[in-house]
């Protein structure tokens, strides 16, 4: 990257203060010693740069880093329990000034099918075990069924279809094709217009 970019960059994320107004008050400014700026493009990748040197204790355990969410993957045979995993990344998040909100946090155990989970006691005491939770974006159950995502794509393509046919019945074909390009992905867009 060429050096006027990093330096662009920098000032840009360096030197930062913040201030608060209520109203007609505003609050004298503050400096800002931390944090990523929000809402920003490059608020995903700044935090992966910052959370870089979070990392697993076991050789087979995986923590996977997206914007500001951590997913901690630790299999039955690893060499490092999860609780001591979970042990280590508050410690990385309080020696980084970050908190952690455990009533976010869930555990997905995944099963074989037909064996009963409710025989396994939960090892994380603060965080809820889930059957089916959201990773990346994608449904996962704790089976490795992912009927649910298959459904909230069916649903939300229901609901544009909808939309589309009452786009339609108005004449407004024109704005259709702006909610397909927007919403629909180009498979879905050649099959409807053809």
């Amino acid at each position: 990257m060429p050096g006027n970019i990093l330096k662009w960059i920098a000032s840009f994320l360096l030197d930062r203060s913040q201030s608060t107004k209520v109203n007609v008050e505003c609050s004298l400014p503050i400096n800002i010693m931390r944090s990523i700026v929000q809402g920003l493009v490059t608020g995903p990748y700044a935090f992966i740069a910052y959370a870089s040197d979070c990392k697993v204790l076991g050789i087979l355990n995986f923590l996977m880093k997206y914007a500001d969410d951590f997913n901690l993957l630790v299999p039955e045979n690893s060499d490092v329990p999860v609780e001591d995993e979970m042990k280590q990344i508050i410690s990385w998040s309080k020696s980084n000034k970050l908190s952690i909100n455990l009533a976010k946090c869930t555990e997905l155990v995944f099963w074989r099918p037909g064996l009963k989970s409710e025989f396994m006691q939960s090892l994380l005491p603060d965080v809820v075990r889930v059957t089916c939770c959201k990773l990346l974006g994608t449904f996962v159950d704790c089976n490795l069924n992912f009927s649910q995502q298959v459904d909230q794509v069916v649903k939300v393509c229901s609901q544009i279809y909808y939309l589309l046919q009452q786009m339609r019945k108005q004449g407004l074909d024109k704005l259709m094709l702006v909610v397909c390009k927007l919403f629909c992905s180009p498979l879905l867009l050649v099959r409807y217009f053809t």
